[in-house]
């Protein structure tokens, strides 16, 4: 039972991490900027719409790696078998291509 208590503490502390990030850099409607040729397609707004799809999806990887990493670190301490040790390893992989795609996502869409 007391995984599930670290499992939902992890998951309260990332959704509150993310609101305050998208908190702080909330745009006002004002600070927006028209398109100026007037053809319809604003560049900066696409651009700044694929940043921000860029950083969800990180943050996203960074939530299930975290988690995933969270449940080998129980599986770990609350196991004494030496059996448990190459499943702990695989989930930690696991987390680590999570991880990676996520950055790698925030690399492609965000520029960062």
């Amino acid at each position: 039972m007391e995984i599930v208590w670290v499992i939902v503490t992890i998951i309260a502390l990332a959704i509150v991490f993310v609101w305050a990030f998208r908190f702080r850099e909330r745009k006002r409607p004002s600070d927006l900027a028209p398109d100026p040729q007037g053809y319809g397609v604003d560049l900066q707004a696409r651009r700044r719409t694929h940043e921000r799809l860029g950083n969800v999806l990180y943050w996203i990887g960074c939530i299930i790696a975290a988690l995933i990493v969270g449940a080998a670190t129980a599986l770990y301490v609350n196991s004494a078998r030496s059996d448990d040790l190459p499943t702990v390893g695989f989930l930690i992989l696991i987390a680590t291509i999570v991880w990676t795609t996520g950055r790698a996502c925030r690399y492609v869409l965000a520029g960062r």
